[in-house]
């Protein structure tokens, strides 16, 4: 089952237990071991129109998008 388009990935991470690709619409998480998803997507309140970038660093989710920067703390969201 293909959960998304995985032609328009920009940048795929892994951060321990998670992997997370980046795509225009957002970034998905997907844990390893629980095999299960979470989406941060522009729908969610990410600025902007398009996801350019993003970045993990000490629990941080960072996006850059064409209007502005998100930072979402991720320990409340992840399975």
């Amino acid at each position: 089952k293909t959960l998304f388009d995985a032609t328009r990935i920009f940048r795929i991470a892994f951060d321990g237990d998670i992997l997370y690709a980046g795509f225009e619409q957002g970034v998905r998480a997907f844990n390893v071991k629980t095999r299960l998803w979470v989406d941060f997507r522009l729908e969610d309140g990410i600025p902007g129109t398009k996801v350019q970038a993003f970045m993990i660093r000490d629990g941080v989710l960072w996006m850059g998008t064409d209007q502005g920067v998100m930072r979402i703390r991720l320990k409340p969201y992840l399975p």
